[in-house]
Parts: structure tokens; sequence; C-alpha cells
């Protein structure tokens, strides 16, 4: 193992030291440096140059048993529990010290941008949600950490195993023919429905009064009355308390009868009365998103860079850029001013051309000056984090990226496919290839652990 430099006193002059041996002193050290802060705690397990505490399983056991409560019976038996709970801490051990080799960390910023998504998610703003963890009798500041820790996990993860994986066209081809691909790359339906129930002994009387009732509330729904409210005052199906919202499921997912008359539906648009077996339904289709049409509005532009260097500063690169702004507005060619002065090499030879770009390609201050520009306008020099600029907008157009969304959707599906099956392997090196040693139950009594902190 690669031992730190305290580590590389503490053996100097040992010739050969075994990988028990390095522990045990490993261990001893450790303990000896922090026993005036540890004295209540104790190693679970030796990860290489890292440890796993007794604290920390004892945290995490809490962790899981809080999010059980009320369902215990669903938990396997306490060591069996205990011993997840330390594999799962070694190997987060082993990412960590690999995110921490790579200098991958994550601002306060960054960490609230991430608890923000995760309190959305609860339908939660994050004042709410951190209140909702206090309630629960969950730390904030802990909380931060382990958000801070997962989101390190999480780009380890997908950084090691996105380099192990490959996804051919052949592949995505074959995925977008097969039934599966066509299912799951279909558009999805957010819908929700209205029911009034029909008992099969209904007499004739009952069903005119129900149909009725049906089409009064459909009439409703047309004029604009809320729909989850409709759902929740007169609705007989289950899912009428929740204001009928079925969520978001692909047309293969949906009841068949009501997969029929959604596929041609317009974002809010309700269907008339039909009957089932059931009764009568009134639909409304509340969403629909998917790869059916993924239009992009793109530009065609062209540009000239100025930098300042060595032998030009900041004031004389802005003089030079105002005056080929100068030169174009007074019709000298724009491509052959671009050859002759720009900075860009990548572009200068073409005369400057960026060719048909996408929203968000560019920086935000070309962005905006692109944004702002007509077609045929010259931009006057703007600044970027590259230098100056001037820009000329040639064209724009609608384009349809269907289809290249289509299969980059198809990609990023059979990645994550190959991705998840690839984990244990990586997984399994990652730990055959490191010094572990478990204390938990050669040293420590399992039934010290949530007793206290041991």
């Amino acid at each position: 193992m690669v031992m730190n430099k305290t580590l590389k006193r503490y053996f100097k002059g040992t010739k050969a030291v075994s990988a028990a041996t390095a522990a045990v002193a490993l261990t001893t050290l450790i303990n000896t440096q922090s026993a005036m802060a540890q004295v209540l705690d104790r190693v679970a397990a030796v990860v290489n140059e890292d440890v796993v505490m007794l604290s920390e399983v004892n945290e995490r056991l809490k962790s899981i048993q809080r999010q059980f409560a009320g369902n215990e019976a669903q938990l396997p038996p306490q060591e069996i529990l205990l011993n997840q709970i330390i594999d799962r801490l070694v190997i987060e051990s082993l990412q960590l010290s690999m995110a921490r080799r790579a200098g991958l960390d994550y601002s306060d910023q960054e960490v609230d941008q991430s608890i923000a998504r995760i309190a959305a998610g609860n339908n939660m703003n994050p004042d709410q949600f951190r209140q909702a963890l206090a309630a629960d009798g969950q730390n904030w500041a802990e909380f931060r950490a382990q958000v801070k820790k997962e989101m390190q996990l999480n780009a380890v993860k997908q950084g090691v195993l996105s380099g192990r994986v490959t996804v051919t066209e052949a592949e995505i081809d074959n995925f977008l023919r097969s039934e599966e691909g066509q299912l799951q790359t279909a558009d999805s339906y957010r819908v929700s429905h209205v029911m009034l129930s029909i008992s099969s002994r209904a007499s004739n009387e009952e069903i005119a009064t129900a149909e009725t009732k049906a089409n009064e509330i459909y009439e409703r729904a047309v004029k604009g009355d809320d729909f989850g409210s409709l759902a929740i005052t007169y609705s007989n199906a289950q899912d009428a308390l929740s204001g009928g919202d079925l969520g978001w499921r692909r047309a293969g997912e949906l009841p068949t009868v009501f997969a029929d008359k959604v596929v041609d539906l317009s974002k809010g648009d309700v269907v008339p009365v039909f009957r089932t077996g059931a009764g009568f339904h009134i639909i409304k289709l509340m969403d629909k998103r998917g790869p059916t049409k993924q239009i992009v509005k793109q530009t065609k532009v062209r540009h000239i860079l100025v930098t300042p260097n060595e032998i030009r500063d900041e004031e004389q690169s802005l003089e030079l850029a105002n005056d080929i702004y100068k030169r174009v507005e007074n019709g000298e060619d724009f491509a052959a001013l671009a050859k002759e002065f720009s900075d860009d090499a990548g572009t200068k030879q073409s005369g400057g051309d960026l060719g048909w770009a996408m929203p968000g390609q560019f920086v935000p201050a070309f962005e905006e000056t692109m944004g702002a520009a007509k077609i045929g306008e010259t931009s006057m020099p703007f600044r970027s984090q590259f230098g100056w600029h001037i820009l000329q907008v040639e064209d724009r157009r609608d384009e349809d990226m269907s289809e290249r969304y289509l299969r980059g959707q198809a990609a990023n599906m059979i990645r994550q496919r190959k991705m998840d099956a690839e984990q244990p392997r990586w997984l399994q090196e990652l730990k055959d290839d490191a010094f572990i040693d478990i204390r938990l139950n050669k040293e420590i009594d399992p039934n010290q652990v949530n007793d206290g902190d041991a």
C-alpha cells in the first residue's frame, strides 16, 4: 500500500513490512494520535491508509433504522445488516480516496444547488426541506456533508465506468429497432382522468344520470375549471384524491382505451365522455414529452477574434477591433478581414465561419450578442474571456434534431446498462487491490453497535 509521510517516517529503515504488520502499526498510530478525541470510538475497519470508525457504522445503522421505522421486519438480521454496512463504507472509502487523488471537490454553492434539486424532488423549497430534516432528527451539517460525499462518489463512479464502456452505432441501431427500444424512446404522456363508476346492476335511469353528470364535468373541464379539483370532487377512481393524475406514462403503459385517445392530443386537450365496462370517463392530457419533435433554433455565424498578447495590450487590441469593425461597415469583405486579422486559429482560414450554432454552444457574452444581432448585422466589438470579438449573423433556422436526440437517448440507455453491469466488477477490483482489515467481528462485539457510542 502507499503510505503517507508520517507512516514513511514510522517505517524508515525497515526493509520489508507485511500488510498485516503495517495495518497493526497504522491502527496503533491512529489510535495514539487521536486517543484524546476518540476515547469512545473504535476502528471498525482498516482500508489502505484510511479507517472506518465504529461511529460511522453506528450512524449509518441509525439512518437505515429511521428509514424503516415501523417496517423493521423488512430488515435482515443485525449481523447481516452490519456486514452490508461495513462493505458499503469500505467501498465508499476506496472511492473517496480516488476522488481525493483526482482533486475532485465541490463548492458550497454546488452542494446548495444539489440540495435544492433534492428539495424540489420532494415538492419543497430548501427552507422547507431543512425544516423537514430537523423534524426527522437529522443534523443539517451532517446532511450537507453526506450530500457532498454522494456527489463525489457519483462523479468517481461515472468517470471510471464511462471510460470502461463503449456504445457503437450498430448497438444504437439494433436498440432502436427492437420492441423494447421503441417502447423506451416513445413519447410520454401525463394524463389525468375522472371516472364515474357504474354498477353492473345499474338501471337505465342510473346510467343516464351518470352520463349526464359526466357530460357536465366535461363541459366544466373544457371551460377551464381545475381538472384536479373536479377529480377530487366527483371521481370514483382510486387516484381521485391525487386529482386523478396518472403520472408520466408511455402510451404502452396507459390503459388501452386511454392510449388510443391521447396519442394525437395536444397539451391541455380534454377527451369527450366515453364509456367502458367500469363507467364513464373524462380524460385530460396535462402534458406531453418525448422525441417526436426536437426543434432547435440555430444561427449561422462568423467572427473575428482579436486577443491581447505580448506585443499588443488590451487598449491596442480594442483599437484594432474597432478599426476592423469600421472596415466591415464600410463594405470590406468580412471573410477576408478574418483571414488577415483573426486570432482564432480554428476559424481564421475559413473566414471566421463558425457554422450553424446551437443554443448554449458559446460563452455567455458571445451568446448574448449573437442572439441580439439581426441577420446580416455586424456587431460592435465586445469582450469575452478569449479577447475582443466582432461577429456577423448570416442566417437563422429551426432545425429538426429529433433523430439526433433519439439516437442520443438510446445511446445513454445502452451506456447506463453497460455501466450498471460493469460496476460490480469494478468494485470487486477495487477491493481486490486494496488492503482491507475488518475489525467489527474480530475485535468489537456487534452488540456494542447502536448501543451508545461503543
